[in-house]
């Protein structure tokens, strides 16, 4: 089995993605969404009045991504302005604006006060250049707040003024009369109460919002009958922009893509990845995410390179790699793997004087190519004989049992051996490792409630099996 491969020509970059994709890695699920927002931005530059579009999308999925990465750059480029302001801060300052503003002004004109008086603290914040945001402490009329901050960003411009509220579900922790006044402030705002942003005002046609929510908030407010009363009134101006999570088929698919760029256009022989359980570990770490995903295709790669050759990176090499580096996970900075865990374990299974050795390399294959494997596969790779592969399993489990990981490793019995290939598999996620070792088969949800449970004396067929998978939405198999 050779170790090294060709030296790839050139990496992607690592920054500035587009969120569509490169040219040469294309994830085909955002291009309708792309339209979709370069629909929203044409409808803005057209527009007299105010202009509101939902991004919907569960937490992590990039909500963000498709103001930073796509939005903004394309409202920057048209020589606009573009912001993003937390709805914690809003509602903190809706929270205080009488006494901010005791002068008091209209719904409309106090929730777009609060929004940019939450946008200066935010620059502040975040050192950056706040000048044409005036101190808000300075003016007791929200309306001349208000009024002063418009007029120094469209002074000597023709742009427009890009609001993107993220965490809009961060409202419901909010008490409902700072919900209400904020649903209410964004309905006034769409339906013409504030003149100065609407047709015949000082700045009609200039300013948008952008709103960033999730599934489960976007349905709590419909289920909220006062909330819907106020929610509802709007909801069927703004655009609605669906953003899925890219599947794990196109995750796998863009890596590949992104290995064919880095060697002009071919796919070099051998792979610079020791089999499909890397492209699976890297996508499982990245949480789907396009930027993650690159970036570490670009760490891994680069740590594999040589002189004028390219290590395979297998399982041992994807972990040392990458247990020292880390990924944005939901926003946060967090380890690719977590090396605390990792010595833990490594430690325990150590301990065993007979098999230690063989317990951490056949967990670290496990961990670092995260895919289904055969014995046979197991013994070619490891050097074990079967019996060995039986014993090292029932250590490793009952060793991470004790550190509150139990069935760490999952067992299956397949009626063929070609079963393993079939396409079905690929539509299986997060299978820690298969093995042909029990008589029992239990497919299990999340909650690990089995559905179905088929025994030695019934055949379990591939068609018997799509048919169970197409009708249920199967996290793993529990293997018993």
């Amino acid at each position: 089995m050779s170790t090294i491969t060709q030296k790839f020509a050139r990496l992607p970059p690592r920054t500035g993605i587009p969120f569509e994709g490169f040219e040469f890695a294309q994830i085909k699920s955002r291009l309708p969404v792309a339209q979709q927002l370069q629909s929203f931005l044409n409808q803005c530059a057209s527009s007299d009045s105010v202009n509101v579009a939902l991004i919907r999308a569960e937490w992590g999925e990039g909500k963000t991504d498709a103001y930073e990465r796509y939005l903004e750059p394309k409202i920057n480029e048209a020589g606009s302005f573009s912001y993003l302001v937390s709805t914690s801060t809003i509602a903190l300052h809706l929270g205080k604006i009488d006494q901010t503003f005791p002068h008091g002004g209209t719904t409309a004109v106090s929730f777009l006060a609060a929004v940019l008086a939450a946008l200066r603290d935010e620059l502040r914040s975040r050192g950056q250049d706040d000048a044409r945001v005036p101190d808000y402490k300075e003016y007791s009329d929200p309306l001349d707040f208000v009024h002063e901050t418009l007029k120094r960003h469209f002074k000597n411009t023709d742009g427009n003024l890009f609001i993107f509220v993220d965490e809009f579900e961060e409202i419901l922790n909010h008490p409902e009369a700072i919900q209400r006044l904020i649903l209410s402030g964004i309905k006034e705002l769409v339906n013409g109460q504030l003149g100065m942003v609407h047709s015949g005002g000082d700045f009609g046609g200039r300013f948008h919002l952008i709103i960033a929510v999730t599934p489960y908030a976007y349905a709590r407010m419909h289920d909220d009958r006062e909330l819907l009363q106020v929610f509802g009134s709007f909801i069927s101006r703004p655009s609605m922009i669906d953003l899925p999570q890219i599947g794990r088929d196109e995750a796998f698919a863009f890596l590949t893509d992104l290995v064919r760029y880095s060697y002009n256009g071919s796919l070099p022989q051998p792979m610079p990845f020791q089999s499909a359980g890397i492209f699976n570990t890297i996508t499982v770490i990245s949480q789907r995410n396009i930027r993650a995903l690159v970036q570490l295709y670009v760490d891994v790669m680069t740590a594999a390179a040589q002189d004028d050759s390219v290590k395979i990176v297998d399982a041992n090499r994807l972990i040392d790699t990458l247990v020292s580096k880390e990924i944005a996970v939901y926003g946060e900075p967090r380890p690719c793997i977590d090396g605390d865990l990792l010595a833990r374990i490594e430690e325990v299974l150590r301990s065993n004087r007979v098999r230690g050795q063989q317990c951490i390399a056949l967990f670290r294959l496990l961990v670092g190519e995260y895919k289904p494997f055969s014995i046979e596969e197991l013994r070619s790779r490891l050097s074990f004989s079967e019996d060995d592969v039986h014993q090292v399993v029932e250590i490793i489990n009952a060793e991470l049992t004790k550190l509150g990981i139990p069935r760490a490793i999952m067992r299956l019995n397949p009626s063929k051996l070609a079963f393993l290939q079939h396409p079905l598999w690929t539509r299986l996620p997060q299978v820690a490792a298969t093995f042909f070792l029990s008589k029992k088969a239990c497919l299990c949800n999340r909650s690990e409630t089995p559905w179905c449970t088929w025994n030695s004396r019934k055949k379990v067929t591939l068609k018997k099996l799509s048919t169970f998978l197409t009708t249920k939405r199967t996290s793993k198999i529990c293997l018993t």
